[in-house]
């Protein structure tokens, strides 16, 4: 990766993992206003995915726009796409696993999901901004 490429990356990172920190502090937090089992409902597993796959989708953002970036949005869409099949596959197995997904395991997965959707948005227009700017 380039010098430019890195830099936006580790940005991105920070505010990202930031973001994410304060949002599990929050959640935790109401899970134990409401006597709710702190660590149930698979929140460690459904943060560390949304985070590094977040991740992972920005850097193959940054890697495709440097080659193609008319078909970055394109991408986003289908790596987007892809998270929300994972999750259907994988997740929502081990929510059912109890035969219901209460309020709480839905949070826990929809609070990190729309973070990291939202900030690979908004970095993302930043991006193609940038490349408008230079045409």
């Amino acid at each position: 990766m380039q010098k430019t490429t890195l830099k936006v990356a580790s940005q991105f990172a920070l505010i990202l993992l930031g973001l994410l920190i304060a949002s599990f502090a929050l959640q935790l937090s109401i899970y134990s206003a409401q006597d709710y089992p702190l660590l149930s409902g698979y929140i460690i597993p459904s943060y560390a995915f949304n985070c590094s796959y977040a991740l992972m989708t920005f850097i193959i953002l940054l890697i495709a726009h440097k080659k193609k970036s008319n078909q970055i949005g394109f991408l986003y869409m289908g790596m987007s796409l892809l998270k929300l099949i994972i999750f259907m596959v994988g997740f929502k197995r081990l929510f059912m696993q109890d035969g219901d997904m209460d309020n709480f395991e839905t949070l826990g997965f929809l609070i990190p999901y729309i973070l990291c959707l939202f900030s690979e948005t908004i970095y993302l227009v930043r991006l193609l901004k940038v490349n408008q700017e230079k045409k």
